[in-house]
């Protein structure tokens, strides 16, 4: 795998993990793995969470945009 590919895959886990976990926040649930951001105070496990989904959009759109032609391929 080229590091384009290592990319795109990191940024669908933490799309995956962050759509996730909001889900299960949702119904009340979580992963126990990711129980430490749940415990946070205020507000902190909300942003996690959106910076997860969204920063994964982000990636996915920056690891597939070609910077030699300035298109996406």
């Amino acid at each position: 795998m080229n590091k384009r590919q290592w990319i795109l895959t990191g940024a669908f886990l933490c799309f995956l993990f962050g759509f996730l976990t909001l889900l299960l926040s949702l119904l009340g649930l979580e992963f126990s793995y990711l129980a430490w951001i749940d415990r946070l105070p205020w507000i902190f496990p909300l942003l996690l969470k959106l910076i997860l989904l969204f920063g994964g959009l982000i990636l996915a759109y920056l690891a597939s945009f070609d910077w030699k032609n300035g298109n996406r391929e």
